[in-house]
């Protein structure tokens, strides 16, 4: 019960978070139209279901442009008390073509999930042994995020 309540207290200072940094931005900052993204999703099926078997992300070739990272639902009654564990599920990204990668999988623990998509889809970053790495999905380049700084948001440009 107490961990269940930790993750909704968690949940509702993230959002508390989302909605301040969202009612504190500038007012300049341009918003991009909602068919901006409406592009980005044409060619994936109706219905994206796991690869039935997993291909992690290749680091020697590009993949092209992600429409999406995704996961499965994590059912939280199977959440373990004696090792504060959640089950852990595969991490996707479904490229526009739709071929889909392995990219990580969800943490055990309750916490920050540790992988981000670029709005424009073209950069995953992903924190590996307490370092975030940058990786150009569009090449093979990956770029360490120098030590003390954390990933928390894309910029709109």
């Amino acid at each position: 019960m107490a961990a269940v309540v930790a993750v909704a207290v968690v949940a509702a200072v993230g959002a508390g978070i989302v909605v301040w940094r969202v009612t504190a931005a500038p007012r300049h900052r341009p918003v991009p139209p909602a068919t901006a993204t409406a592009g980005v999703l044409t060619g994936l099926p109706a219905r994206l279901q796991p690869p039935a078997q997993a291909v992690d992300l290749p680091g020697d070739r590009a993949v092209g442009q992600a429409a999406l990272m995704y996961h499965l639902h994590i059912d939280t009654s199977q959440y373990d008390p004696d090792r504060r564990t959640f089950p852990q599920n595969d991490v996707y990204i479904a490229t526009r073509s739709g071929a889909q990668f392995r990219v990580g999988r969800t943490p055990a623990q309750p916490e920050p999930l540790g992988l981000t998509l670029s709005p424009d889809g073209r950069w995953l970053a992903a924190k590996r042994d307490g370092q975030w790495r940058v990786r150009d999905l569009s090449g093979v380049a990956e770029h360490k995020v120098p030590d003390g700084y954390e990933l928390l948001l894309w910029s709109t440009d």
